[in-house]
């Protein structure tokens, strides 16, 4: 039977690249010219956000159980407020 903590160690390392993916495209997107534009800088502060929270989530996760849970819980926050936002109709 295969150990489990090698799967979770798999699924971090996909996690953290990506995160990383994020991450560089969010710098990219906040290079852009039109500063006014609402959903641009909405989707830049969720990525920011979401990016913040699993780094919180995997320090948590090695030092203090309580951090980790917290993290889990605002990225399921954020995953609820978001999917609900853009169900509203327009």
């Amino acid at each position: 039977m295969p150990d489990p903590l090698e799967n979770i160690e798999a699924s971090i390392q996909l996690l953290d690249r990506a995160f990383r993916d994020l991450h560089d495209k969010g710098v990219k997107w906040s290079e852009l010219p039109n500063y006014e534009t609402p959903f641009r800088n909405l989707c830049i502060e969720i990525m920011n956000a979401v990016a913040f929270e699993y780094h919180q989530l995997k320090i948590g996760a090695k030092k203090a159980p309580q951090f980790a849970a917290w993290a889990a819980r605002n990225l399921l926050e954020l995953k609820i407020h978001h999917r609900l936002r853009l169900d509203l109709p327009h």
